[in-house]
């Protein structure tokens, strides 16, 4: 998962695995196991999530309907990137909260295009 923010400094506390720390202010941050993500995410408020579907313990679904459910990140602009691209996988990914379906492999260009369609 990637979460972007613009607007403040992050203050993240959740167990990132190697990567913890007291404090971090990056713009974007990675995480890579989802249970830790939907905590930090609370706490980073992003403004774009870009989630895999296949990550174990817990899909890119289940976490986008997380966080559609968590105030803080209930207007998080969420992107599935996915090497899955079937009419069904779209069909769940809109069920799931996603507000973009990216196929992988995809550009920086067409990540650029798609954010900026979406008003980012």
């Amino acid at each position: 998962m990637l979460l972007l923010q613009r607007r403040q400094p992050l203050e993240c506390r959740a167990n990132l695995g190697e990567r913890a720390a007291d404090r971090c202010t990056p713009l974007i941050l990675r995480i890579q196991r989802h249970p830790e993500a939907l905590r930090c995410a609370a706490e980073f408020k992003p403004e774009i999530a870009i989630l895999d579907l296949s990550i174990p313990l817990l899909d890119g679904y289940a976490v986008a309907e997380r966080m559609r459910a968590m105030d803080e990140t209930r207007d998080s602009l969420l992107v599935a990137m996915t090497g899955w691209g079937s009419a069904t996988v779209s069909e769940r990914v809109r069920a799931s909260g996603f507000d973009l379906h990216l196929v992988k492999p995809v550009s920086v260009d067409r990540l650029t295009d798609a954010l900026q369609l979406a008003g980012c």
